[in-house]
């Protein structure tokens, strides 16, 4: 049942009626997350910031498919099985860390807008994105093109890794709003 004017709404996620006046959000008893982020039932709500964010996590969620898709039927015969074993460890972290620029982008709508919480999770979302330039962009090339020189780039982005699960955590400390 989704109905609107003041007519109730039956949540998909939870199976519970909440009112819903005019198609604006629903605020009475839901998770901070749900309460922000749904309206009228299916249809997301974001702020401008955190839909950028969920696009660039989306585009490298993607390019991460793509790189160990390529790793594993383009390179394999190509590469020396060291190279491959470079290779793939990039993919993975590129996987790991576009979830978590994702989560980064949830938690900071979750978030006031302006608060502390959510500077610190778009701040989280930055650097893993530098991380996952830094991290696995030298990982990929070093795996294709042999030149040891580039390893010398990925520590800093493994900092920057670091740094954004801090943030992240930091940005989850804080109560929303």
């Amino acid at each position: 049942m989704d109905q609107q004017d003041g007519r109730a709404f039956a949540d998909p996620f939870i199976g519970e009626f909440y009112p819903v006046t005019r198609g604006h959000k629903f605020r009475q008893t839901l998770p901070p997350l749900l309460n922000r982020t749904f309206a009228n039932g299916f249809w997301p709500v974001y702020d401008g910031q955190m839909r950028i964010w969920l696009f660039i996590a989306a585009v490298n969620g993607g390019l991460a498919v793509l790189c160990g898709a390529f790793a594993a039927h383009g390179l394999s015969g190509r590469l020396s099985p060291d190279a491959l074993g470079i290779f793939e460890t990039g993919a993975r972290y590129h996987m790991y860390h576009a979830l978590a620029i994702g989560l980064a982008a949830l938690l900071a709508d979750a978030q006031t807008t302006g608060g502390p919480g959510a500077r610190r999770a778009r701040a989280a979302a930055a650097l893993f994105l530098v991380g996952i330039v830094l991290f696995c962009g030298s990982l990929y090339l070093l795996a294709l093109t042999g030149a040891r020189v580039l390893g010398f780039v990925t520590p800093f982005g493994g900092l920057a890794f670091v740094a954004g699960w801090l943030f992240l955590g930091l940005a989850a400390l804080r109560p929303a709003r």
